[in-house]
């Protein structure tokens, strides 16, 4: 009994370090960016449509049980304050349904960044993610490509990084 405990253990390790892991589950780069509605955390449904004003959409992915989540949107809620007049869009899509938590989340946080609602993970089924935080930035304008794609958590001098690059384009 010990013995298979143990296997199971030495075989369950690898399989959730992975699930957290900083890896690529698949380059999303130039794929498409779909177009969706989910209700925010207010109640109110949010078009996709709204972010179509020129501008890059940088969107997380993921939900409140994932520590590496919560420390991406921790940072991505600080660049947000500083990229406000650029054109580029913060947007946090959680896998989860209760608004109530998420606001409380993102207080403690200090996160401005929109929060939708994909309980059912619809573009997490859409895109195939595998792993969680899942970060994409796309051109939203007439194009809407996927211009970026990372699964994990990223340092803050990264993420400013390739926000810059694309808002230099």
């Amino acid at each position: 009994m010990l013995r298979t405990l143990c296997l199971t253990v030495i075989f369950l390790i690898p399989t959730l370090v992975m699930a957290q892991a900083n890896f690529d589950s698949g380059d999303l780069q130039g794929e498409a960016f779909v177009d969706f509605q989910f209700e925010n955390i207010d109640g109110k449904k949010v078009d996709s449509d709204i972010y179509r004003k020129g501008k890059i959409l940088l969107m997380k992915m993921g939900n409140l049980s994932c520590p590496m989540c919560t420390s991406l949107l921790s940072k991505l809620g600080k660049l947000e304050k500083q990229y406000r007049s650029k054109s580029i869009v913060f947007l946090d899509v959680s896998f989860e349904s209760d608004a109530a938590a998420l606001k409380k989340h993102a207080n403690e946080l200090g996160s401005e960044i929109e929060t939708l609602m994909d309980p059912q993970g619809l573009l997490a089924s859409y895109y195939q993610i595998q792993g969680i935080p899942v970060t994409l930035i796309a051109s939203v304008d007439v194009e809407s490509k996927i211009l970026f794609h990372q699964v994990g958590d990223m340092d803050e001098v990264y993420l400013k990084k390739v926000i810059d690059k694309f808002l230099a384009k």
